[in-house]
């Protein structure tokens, strides 16, 4: 299920099956040229990796039960090891 909170509050239903799909498995596929010079041209962060989708079928999910959501302040202490900074026990494992 693919959920906007944000803007349309509306959702998208997909079943199927899914599969993982690296880098040089993407040439036994039918992709237009142009996209694969701009995957593999590009600087920068780059794909290591696809999801590929078999639809069986998808459906718009009612947004009556999809809550907005909004961004909140929150400060990041990236790379830390500080338990308390990274959440804690929050599962009381300890």
């Amino acid at each position: 299920m693919f959920i906007d909170f944000f803007e349309n509050n509306i959702g998208l239903h997909v079943n199927g099956k899914a599969s993982i799909i690296e880098n040089r498995q993407l040439s036994s596929f039918n992709i237009p040229e142009e996209i694969m010079n701009d995957i593999e041209g590009n600087d920068g962060n780059k794909p290591e990796r696809w999801v590929m989708v078999k639809v069986d079928e998808a459906s718009i999910h009612c947004s009556k039960h999809i809550p907005r959501l909004k961004q909140m302040n929150k400060k990041i202490y990236w790379g830390t090891e500080d338990e308390k900074q990274k959440g804690g026990d929050f599962f009381k494992t300890k």
